[in-house]
């Protein structure tokens, strides 16, 4: 019974740990994450349900995100992205230049390419 069913749903069983753990570490805590971030509260008083006020005094009257943060978190995001994107570039081309150990062996290349030696 136990077999046929692992058979049966093999995928599922085997790809259920890790739904299971990002749903729980990544998901769960986004969810809520958001959710909270449409709130005002204290440690005293249940949240209250704002909206999106508090983006939009953000985005409006908060300063220092604007003159400080926002700016730092942009240059953050294109110095890693365009940081990363070269990096990853750099070692493609580096792997791409290693000669492989059978390139110089005449009767490796032969085989590999159909020919008879």
């Amino acid at each position: 019974m136990i077999r046929r069913f692992l058979e049966k749903h093999s995928t599922f069983v085997l790809i259920f740990p890790y739904v299971l753990l990002f749903s729980l570490f990544i998901i769960i805590p986004l969810v809520v994450a958001i959710g909270m971030s449409l709130t005002t509260y204290n440690t005293i008083q249940p949240p209250e349900f704002v909206g999106l006020r508090n983006y939009i005094s953000l985005l409006t009257t908060d300063t220092v995100f604007m003159q400080q943060v926002l700016p730092n978190t942009v240059l953050f995001a294109i110095i890693a992205g365009l940081g990363g994107y070269f990096l990853s570039f750099f070692m493609a081309w580096s792997i791409s230049q290693i000669p492989s150990k059978g390139a110089h062996n005449k009767n490796t290349q032969g085989k590999q390419l159909g020919k008879k030696s």
